[in-house]
């Protein structure tokens, strides 16, 4: 590689390296102990997420001796980064391991002490992290974000459908309907495990008709959620993640 091409490389590298607590320089043998994604990525030689991320999925599944099966459990781990296959990146693919290494070594180690503050902080589950895993489904970030809004998943209210196409500028509240009703029918054809929200839920049962800062106040208490929900919104969410309505 040139010392021009070099240098746009690092330029680019450093473009991207802010990308949510710089997780794409997490070391990929943190991602999972799945003994054949782990020689899939050595065999390929693949040691950050960055690098991963920028494969296409279609190459990896033609990997003799991997498959189908291997591949979809790197994308199992790589979900629970918020990241998958097939991204678009900045050309992670055209500097060594070496060089990532010389140019990025801060961004390698804040990676580090972010991945094991996340493996210890793994256990403590709120409401608000049932909430994203149910977003997660959404590929699309903008439509994420319309959802968000219209079932109160972002700890403010529910919005109106006119409401989210307004700001939402060149949408309909009709096409702004047919997505937020295709999330809920999704949602709806798989059977989640919510343990907070059933627990949110049991707990609004009881309290109502208190006042709403009296159950958000219960709720933060029994460590059921870190923010200050819509209740409103947790009840409704209860109706299309399988649960049932106080």
């Amino acid at each position: 590689m040139s010392e021009q091409r070099k240098n746009r490389q690092i330029d680019l590298f450093a473009q991207s390296a802010w990308i949510a607590d710089n997780r794409l320089f997490v070391n990929v043998a943190e991602l999972t102990d799945n003994t054949k994604v782990q020689k899939l990525l050595s065999r390929l030689g693949i040691k950050y997420v960055g690098q991963a991320v920028a494969q296409e999925k279609a190459k990896l599944i033609q990997a003799p001796g991997y498959g189908r099966r291997t591949v979809a459990k790197l994308e199992a781990a790589l979900q629970r980064l918020d990241l998958k296959l097939d991204a678009s990146l900045p050309d992670w693919g055209d500097l060594s391991t070496e060089e990532i290494e010389a140019a990025f070594a801060d961004e390698i180690q804040q990676a580090a002490a972010w991945m094991a503050e996340r493996k210890r902080t793994s256990s403590l589950v709120h409401l608000e992290d049932e909430f994203h895993l149910l977003l997660s489904q959404v590929p699309s970030g903008r439509n994420r974000d319309m959802i968000a809004r219209r079932y109160g998943m972002n700890g403010s209210d529910p919005a109106t459908l006119q409401s989210i196409a307004d700001d939402f500028g060149g949408l309909t509240r009709e096409r702004v309907r047919q997505i937020t009703d295709r999330f809920s029918k999704t949602i709806r054809k798989k059977a989640w495990s919510l343990p907070m929200l059933d627990r949110a839920i049991e707990v609004i049962t009881k309290l109502v008709p208190s006042s709403e800062a009296g159950i958000v106040g219960v709720l933060q208490s029994q460590s059921i959620c870190r923010g200050i929900p819509s209740i409103s919104a947790v009840v409704n969410r209860a109706g299309f993640a399988g649960g049932s309505n106080p």
